[in-house]
């Protein structure tokens, strides 16, 4: 499911254009969440292209969100250059909750 909401903001991002609906925090804490579920490792430039955003702007909301507790900036253990993020269990949490919410999101009629 949280590959769908990966996919329907990309969809809502073509149809109005990035700078409409871009939310760098939110694709970032999506994409920490998806990676974890993956078991996979997400480094600060893959971050970048999956909030859309220049590494400027994502290193900015990167620090933003380390600051609030939510990720964690470590160096790679095999490559000292790389710097690995994950969510720390608050981040996860919060993240966990948004997600399920969005999910289960039901109209009224």
């Amino acid at each position: 499911m949280c590959k769908t909401l990966v996919h329907q903001r990309r969809i809502i991002a073509t149809a109005l254009g990035l700078p409409l609906v871009e939310n760098p925090n939110l694709d970032i804490l999506i994409e920490l969440y998806l990676a974890q579920a993956e078991k996979r490792q997400v480094f600060v430039w893959s971050l970048c292209a999956a909030a859309n955003a220049a590494y400027s702007t994502a290193h900015r909301k990167l620090k933003e969100l380390a600051t609030a507790g939510l990720i964690l900036q470590r160096a790679d253990s095999r490559d000292r250059r790389r710097v690995e993020i994950v969510l720390t269990e608050a981040g996860l949490a919060i993240t966990r909750n948004m997600v399920t919410q969005m999910i289960n999101v039901r109209w009224p009629s």
